[in-house]
């Protein structure tokens, strides 16, 4: 863990002169499926826990109407830093919305072509 804070995160950071990396804290949001479990591609949440470095993560808005978040992820003894980072973010931003249950959600309506304007044939009889 030591190696993972002092020779990667921490040294990225000093090397290139920056407070903190920034990165989607997950991949796109997925629905469940109940056949073939989650469909998980990934995150940056765990360079931070895996260096023992502090990480802070906000809404940063929602992808087919599930939200996403970003990380703020610092080198040791920054949470004062990151969460003044991570504040000025959700200030500027305002990404963060009341959680709401809903039955389903709207995953690709955005890409799909409404059904409704579908061109239609009629029958000859």
């Amino acid at each position: 863990m030591e190696g993972a804070r002092t020779k990667g995160l921490e040294a990225t950071l000093a090397a290139e002169r920056l407070d903190a990396i920034v990165t989607p804290t997950n991949g796109l949001p997925w629905l469940i499926d109940w056949a073939n479990g989650d469909a998980y591609t990934g995150g940056s949440s765990s360079v931070a826990a895996v260096a023992g470095t502090p990480s802070v993560t906000v809404p940063a808005g929602f992808a087919f109407g599930l939200p996403v978040g970003i990380s703020f992820s610092g080198p040791a003894w920054s949470e004062a830093k990151l969460i003044q980072l991570a504040y000025a973010f959700e200030q500027k931003t305002k990404a963060r919305r009341r959680p709401t249950f809903l039955p389903t959600a709207d995953f690709l309506t955005d890409r799909m072509p409404d059904p409704s304007k579908a061109p239609t044939t009629k029958k000859k009889e």
